[in-house]
């Protein structure tokens, strides 16, 4: 994708046609203030290197210290064309409108803030366990654990943070350990031996930081 020209796209034609409530940053779009989570609309790569892309609609949770990766999220329906032109955007970004305010905004008011990404994380958990799959999730726990202290329900925040434990354990007993749960494990044992409040500080530390590298900040 051209960014430089998806960017003056984005600019001229679809926050326009958004209204109040959104900017772009760096070809992103950004709805609303930005806290503990930040709501984004961002383009997906093209597939089989076709000229077209997807959208995708993402809720981060700014308390994780990751910029790179991200759960809560959707696919939006559609399969856009790359034009040559800034011109040629216009009719493209008309449907990227229609698909964002149709799928995207819904999706952002169910979970865009603290308690709706518990409520998919809860959701998430409740697919899971209907397909059979029980054995705790590591990145799970750290989502849940910090969403707990940030809700200020310290008893619930230990009962995730033993599940990363459980989880890290399980991590350990297999043939090939994945070094990168025994990182978010010490994440989250960090955080939890702050106790309640010096946790839900430094938890605010992260979203900033997290905030800054996905530049919604």
């Amino acid at each position: 994708m051209d960014v430089g020209r998806w960017e003056k796209a984005v600019d001229t034609y679809l926050l326009p046609a958004l209204g109040d409530g959104w900017r772009a940053v760096e070809g992103r779009l950004v709805r609303g203030s930005v806290g503990w989570t930040a709501q984004t609309v961002q383009p997906l790569p093209p597939r089989h290197r076709r000229p077209n892309f997807q959208m995708e609609v993402v809720v981060w949770l700014l308390a994780v210290p990751v910029a790179d990766s991200y759960t809560c999220a959707r696919r939006l329906h559609g399969v856009f064309p790359e034009p040559d032109t800034l011109a040629g955007y216009e009719p493209v970004m008309a449907g990227i409108r229609d698909v964002i305010l149709r799928e995207g905004v819904p999706f952002l008011d169910r979970y865009g803030d603290v308690e709706g990404f518990l409520a998919y994380r809860r959701e998430w958990e409740a697919r899971d366990a209907e397909r059979g799959l029980t054995d705790p999730d590591m990145v799970a726990s750290e989502e849940i654990a910090y969403l707990q202290v940030i809700r200020g329900d310290w008893d619930a925040a230990l009962a995730a943070a033993a599940l990363a434990e459980e989880a890290g354990e399980l991590n350990r007993s297999r043939p090939h350990p994945v070094a990168w749960e025994d990182e978010i494990l010490e994440r989250v044992r960090a955080v939890i031996a702050l106790g309640p409040d010096g946790a839900r500080e430094a938890l605010a530390r992260n979203a900033l930081v997290t905030a800054a590298a996905l530049s919604t900040a």
